[in-house]
């Protein structure tokens, strides 16, 4: 086989997987495929489907343009991200379908539910600047997830076409990579019943919250958020809990110069799991911790010469959740 170096014309025959989720009894595993469609120069997600054992033609394509696939509890649904056009509901009074449409999220990202044994796919939220990173309460009869809130300003045009708009950055954080500009909108944590109905917001304030779990008896939610006064200067995450409503928010772990992300309850509830950066903010290397409620943590990885978590950044690897500490 003669080599060659590789050319920009071969990223469109890339195919990335990734966020693989292995279902609730164990037989089959739920991924992201992400390719990149020449015509309209845009990445392209799908969810896969195929058996724990594997085998040559086993994985089979299960809906495209989806990805952030979540087992429900019982194993029959996936919960997904997914940005296609579904149907809305008719205007309220004289509000117009051009703010109907904007109200509900129209173009955004959102939450879909699909059978897996067969059936159409249902879209779960309506939120207006789109919805993410969705996740299945133990029962199965709420879904907890992420979306945007805060002042979101219309992008002016000029001969149809969008205009630069002017920022005024007065923080060190403002901008992530594939999120752009952050400042002007805060993340919160939502969570709607799982055969559909009114989002319930949980979580509100000048900072972001994520990285949401729920405790094995769905009484409790785990999160992490950063609500230090220089928080738009520094990442220092904290985690937080919550009552499953979004009462009673205190913090669980918060250090000066510290930052800790990506909570796993124990299963049997008694213990939180999370990376920690003990040095340095997020600047310092990932251990990994563990806490009880009104306990000190513990670091497990403390003599460690290595990373933990998820410290891969390309522009060729896949869209996923990251890496939480599992229990075993």
């Amino acid at each position: 086989m003669t080599q060659r170096n590789i050319t920009a014309e071969d990223l469109y025959r890339f195919s990335i997987v990734g966020d693989p989720q292995v279902s609730p009894d164990g037989t089959r595993i739920a991924y992201v495929v992400k390719t990149i469609d020449r015509e309209t120069n845009a990445y392209r997600t799908s969810i896969w489907l195929a058996p724990v054992t594997g085998g040559l033609g086993a994985a089979q394509p299960f809906t495209s343009d989806g990805r952030n696939p979540r087992w429900s509890p019982d194993g029959t649904k996936l919960a997904f991200v997914s940005d296609r056009a579904g149907p809305l509901p008719t205007p309220i009074g004289d509000e117009g379908a051009g703010k109907r449409d904007k109200r509900l999220g129209k173009g955004k990202p959102q939450i879909w539910v699909i059978p897996v044994q067969g059936g159409e796919a249902r879209q779960l939220t309506f939120a207006e600047h789109g919805a993410g990173a969705p996740l299945w309460s133990p029962d199965g009869t709420r879904v907890l997830f992420t979306a945007d809130v805060g002042d979101f300003p219309e992008v002016p045009e000029h001969d149809g076409k969008p205009e630069p708009r002017v920022h005024r950055v007065k923080d060190i954080i403002y901008r992530f990579n594939g999120a752009g500009y952050i400042y002007q909108n805060r993340t919160h944590l939502f969570v709607i019943p799982a055969e559909g109905g009114v989002a319930q917001q949980l979580t509100d304030g000048d900072w972001n919250d994520g990285d949401a779990t729920w405790s094995p008896d769905g009484r409790q939610i785990a999160f992490a958020s950063d609500r230090h006064a220089d928080r738009w200067r520094m990442m220092r995450g904290e985690i937080w809990l919550m009552n499953a409503d979004g009462s009673n928010q205190h913090a669980l772990l918060s250090e000066e110069n510290f930052n800790y992300i990506e909570p796993a309850w124990s299963p049997d509830g008694q213990q939180i799991a999370c990376f920690g950066h003990a040095q340095f903010g997020s600047g310092g290397h990932a251990d990994v911790f563990v806490v009880r409620p009104g306990a000190s943590p513990r670091n497990l990885t403390e003599h460690a010469t290595i990373e933990f978590g998820d410290s891969v950044g390309s522009d060729m690897r896949n869209d996923h959740a990251a890496s939480t500490p599992r229990w075993a």
